[in-house]
């Protein structure tokens, strides 16, 4: 009797764990690192002074949404201010509540199973009893609260809750609609189908690329007409209905971000991203979990899917959909099209990773392997996390900044390049009076000085050193001169 309370009572103590190591490895020394060029975009957008100017400002600056996570950053800044801490605790939360998501999303996601047994007997199929078992439910808690916890501790899902911008959300906002799309599947009331649109649509607004989730829940639904046309096709086109209500409900908001605008955004904005290899979608996992960890947990992940195949296909089959559609998409679109394929544009696709992960744990034999074989997973985990925040990033536009600033007139301006770092360093001045003007190196007429940083185009870097010969002051990845 003690043996099974304790087994009952483990999911929760599991995701506790999960919700307090990962809320401490998102929240800890927020202002560590200075402010990114991209999250410089995201604070000149919130730090408009009204939330019209917010989505005016933001369709120029982040035309890969649509206001939603700007709008909501700049009612942080009301509340809690501007500070670096502050704007990336509102990204720090949405990571920690993904983690809870994660629990609630693979729980709907295990109960595919027992809803496909119950269409085969409602039917009058006569399935195999192996394929008729019922997985335990408290298995499938623990297997829930096993993919949270690992969720927490990879670094893939840690080092963008830390970043004042929209993924930690959009990925939040992606793991509610996938609940509401499986309880429609499930449950098919009308909070359901309300939910998956609103979801839908949200999730969009916080980024474009959270349509992707779109393409695994398409093919799903296609299976699951394939499988019994008659049965089913109620249940599939209610579903697909409410997924295409959520993506006309973003339609008015498309309209309205490019008359802002002026136009559509320009394909250019985006030349910086190369093109990925034909491997991308397997290499994402690899190089984002850690060369040490991915093998653990491809290993665990690809037996999981072999053991439980005939207990959990629907769930197995989701998750595989889930994981590895929306890379191959991005892949096809970078050849096709023009390169999309962005570490960070496929964040959710991580978590059926580490679930299919859990579900291989689960599987170990003997059992006394598992909570090794989790420490251990945990260790490489962490020391992935602890061996990227040893690495130097970002660059040093504070410190260049300061430099430029320093003894130059007032109504002289300062150039940078390359130009969308000019939001970086209007937040490092921003408190400077009177005002400092400040421009793309380019500009007309020319600025007193420029801040140049490393990864902008050498041959314009040279030109920039011709025309402003004098060096000022070298920082971590930027340059300061002056004429």
């Amino acid at each position: 009797m003690l043996e099974s309370a304790i087994r009952a009572r483990l999911p929760l103590a599991i995701l506790a764990v999960a919700i307090a190591v990962g809320a401490y490895l998102r929240c800890a020394n927020l202002a560590a690192l200075e402010l990114s060029a991209d999250e410089g975009a995201s604070w000149a957008a919130a730090a408009a002074p009204t939330l019209g100017q917010v989505l005016r400002s933001q369709a120029r600056l982040n035309p890969g949404e649509l206001g939603l996570h700007d709008a909501a950053l700049h009612l942080w800044m009301v509340l809690f201010g501007d500070s670096l801490a502050a704007m990336r605790t509102l990204s720090a939360t949405a990571g920690t509540v993904a983690i809870i998501l994660v629990f609630v999303v693979t729980r709907a996601i295990l109960d595919l199973t027992s809803r496909s047994r119950d269409d085969s007997a409602a039917s009058g199929a006569n399935a195999p009893a192996a394929d008729m078992e019922a997985p335990a439910a408290a298995d499938g808690d623990l297997i829930a609260a096993l993919g949270a916890l690992i969720f927490a501790v990879n670094l893939i899902s840690i080092k963008y809750s830390r970043e004042a911008r929209m993924y930690p959300m959009a990925l939040a906002l992606v793991l509610a609609q996938v609940w509401f799309f499986l309880r429609s599947l499930r449950d098919g009331g009308l909070i359901d189908y309300a939910g998956a649109a609103l979801l839908t649509a949200l999730a969009v607004a916080a980024t474009f690329t959270a349509s992707l989730v779109l393409v695994p829940e398409g093919l799903y639904l296609v299976l699951i007409l394939a499988e019994a046309p008659a049965r089913n096709w109620r249940r599939v086109a209610a579903v697909g209905s409410a997924l295409g209500a959520g993506l006309l409900l973003t339609a008015p908001l498309v309209l309205i971000s490019i008359q802002l605008r002026g136009s559509t955004p320009n394909p250019r904005t985006w030349e910086w991203i190369p093109r990925p290899s034909l491997g991308a979608p397997v290499a994402l996992f690899n190089k984002a979990t850690g060369t040490y960890a991915f093998p653990l947990l491809a290993i665990l992940a690809a037996s999981g899917v072999v053991r439980q195949w005939h207990r959990r296909r629907p769930a197995l089959t989701f998750l595989l959909l889930w994981m590895f559609a929306p890379p191959v998409v991005l892949t096809i679109v970078s050849y096709a099209l023009q390169p999309a394929f962005v570490e960070r544009y496929l964040l959710a696709s991580f978590v059926p990773f580490f679930v299919l992960a859990a579900i291989g744990l689960l599987e170990l034999r003997p059992a006394s392997l598992r909570p090794g074989a989790l420490a251990l997973l945990a260790a490489l985990a962490l020391a992935h996390v602890e061996a990227w925040n040893r690495k130097p990033h970002g660059v040093s536009f504070a410190e260049a900044a300061a430099a430029a600033s320093t003894g130059l007139p007032s109504a002289d301006a300062i150039g940078i390049a390359p130009r969308y770092a000019a939001s970086v360093v209007r937040y490092y001045l921003r408190n400077t009076k009177p005002t400092r003007t400040i421009e793309a190196a380019d500009a007309q007429p020319p600025p007193a000085v420029v801040i140049i940083a490393d990864t902008f185009d050498p041959a314009e870097t040279a030109e920039l050193a011709r025309r402003y010969p004098r060096p000022l002051a070298r920082f971590d990845g930027v340059m300061v001169r002056g004429r």
